[in-house]
C-alpha cells in the first residue's frame, strides 16, 4: 500500500486549502530564494500527476488537489516547454473529467478543458512519431471538448473548432501509418 492510500482520509477539501497556500508561498517565495526552493517546486507536478493516477479515494478532491498544484506552480515552469505541455495536457483532461463528471460549474470546467489543450497543443515539442501520435490524441480530445461545448452552449464556432480538431487529429493518425 502506498503512503497515498494509507493516508486518503487526508485528501480532502481542508488539504486542497492547504496545499493551494503551500505552491502559492513557495512561488511567492522563489522571487527571492530561488535555489533553496527549486527542487520542492519541480516535485509538485509530479506529485500532482500521482494524486490523478491514484486509483482510490475521492477522485473529485484528487482532480481538484491536481488542478491547483498544476495550476499554480504553471508560471514557475513558463520556459520549458515541455513540462508546460504536459502540466497543460494533464489540466485539460483532468477539467474535461471534472465537466463530465458534473463536479463544480461545468461551463467553467468545460472552458478550462478546452483552453489547456489549446495551450498543450500550442507549445506542443514534436520531435519524433510517437509525438506525432501524442498530439493526434489531444487534438482528438480537443473535439470532444469543443463538440461537447457546442452542444451546450449553441456556438456554431465551437462545431467548426470541433470539426477542424477532428480533422487534424485524423490526418495525423493517418500519417503515422505510413
Amino acid at each position: 500500500m502506498s503512503f497515498l492510500e494509507e493516508n486518503l482520509e487526508e485528501l480532502n477539501e481542508q488539504f486542497i486549502e492547504d496545499f493551494r497556500g503551500f505552491c502559492t508561498a513557495l512561488v511567492e517565495q522563489n522571487r527571492d530564494v530561488f535555489r533553496e526552493l527549486r527542487e520542492l517546486l519541480i516535485a509538485i507536478p509530479s506529485f500532482c500527476y500521482l494524486i490523478i493516477m491514484l486509483p482510490s479515494g475521492n477522485r473529485e478532491n484528487n482532480l481538484n488537489i491536481a488542478i491547483t498544484g498544476l495550476t499554480i506552480t504553471l508560471s514557475f515552469f513558463k520556459d520549458n516547454k515541455s513540462i508546460v505541455f504536459q502540466m497543460q495536457a494533464i489540466l485539460g483532461e483532468a477539467f474535461f473529467e471534472k465537466f463530465q463528471k458534473n463536479w463544480g460549474d461545468s461551463s467553467v470546467n468545460l472552458d478550462s478543458a478546452v483552453e489547456s489543450f489549446e495551450k498543450a497543443i500550442t507549445i506542443f515539442p514534436e520531435e519524433n512519431a510517437l509525438d506525432e501520435e501524442i498530439l493526434a490524441e489531444l487534438q482528438d480530445k480537443l473535439g470532444l471538448a469543443y463538440f461537447k461545448r457546442s452542444q451546450i452552449k449553441g456556438n456554431p464556432n465551437d462545431l467548426e473548432k470541433a470539426i477542424k480538431a477532428y480533422e487534424s487529429a485524423l490526418n495525423r493518425h493517418l500519417q503515422n501509418r505510413k
